[in-house]
């Protein structure tokens, strides 16, 4: 629910609606990243990729696409080439998949691998229209994604949570919507404010697991 306070007195009713559906659609997308990661898959929930990881039998996560890595492996670049980057089958290779993480993962882990020299394995790349980072590793697209939805930062993580996923997001998950959004406007008497709340059906599930790899942090014995 969205709540609107005396701010809708003070802007013209057209520039307030525009506002009202930026809101809208990002409230939207964040509740659906949480429920494509952490789901239950009932009736009134998609289907959740780390819950559906987090089954102990029949899962249809593959066991071998979940790769560990601890706090020295991350630091490590040749780790990174043998122990993913490697596996990715060639029919994957080419279908431009993507990284998902937190911003403090990449900030903190990914920018600053080095090779054995110690040169920086990452290249800043900005948009040269309005000077905006592009988020890449190894030429692929990371997608942020908002801490403790599943998604952990990996120097807070702890042993066994996840840090990341690498996948080809329309061959690995799909959604079922109509992207009709039904909004209900009323006046909350308790809270003395105005109240939006935008509705809308959709549904998701795991499409062919063996687009998504699992990123995990596992902490050294």
């Amino acid at each position: 629910r969205l709540a609107k306070t005396l701010l809708e007195s003070v802007l013209e009713v057209p520039v307030f609606e525009q506002e009202l559906a930026k809101v809208i659609v990002e409230a939207y997308v964040k509740a659906m990243d949480n429920e494509i990661l952490n789901g239950s898959g009932a009736s009134n929930q998609c289907e959740g990729i780390l819950t559906e990881a987090a089954k102990t039998s029949g899962s249809r996560i593959i066991a071998g696409n979940i790769i560990e890595f601890t706090a020295a492996e991350m630091l490590d670049w040749k780790t990174w080439q043998t122990k993913l980057f490697a596996k990715i089958p060639l029919a994957m290779r080419g279908l431009s998949p993507k990284f998902v993480m937190t911003p403090n993962t990449y900030e903190a882990n990914i920018k600053t691998l080095v090779d054995d020299n110690n040169r920086p394995v990452y290249t800043e790349t900005f948009n040269p229209v309005d000077g905006t980072e592009i988020a890449r590793f190894k030429g692929k697209e990371v997608t942020f994604v908002e801490e403790g939805q599943g998604i952990e930062n990996f120097d807070d993580a702890t042993d066994g949570e996840y840090f990341g996923m690498y996948w080809v997001g329309e061959k690995a998950y799909a959604i079922n919507s109509n992207m009709e959004f039904a909004v209900k406007r009323y006046f909350d008497e308790e809270k003395l404010q105005y109240v939006d709340r935008a509705i809308v059906i959709n549904d998701g599930k795991i499409l062919d697991p063996k687009y998504i790899y699992l990123l995990k942090k596992k902490v050294s014995a």
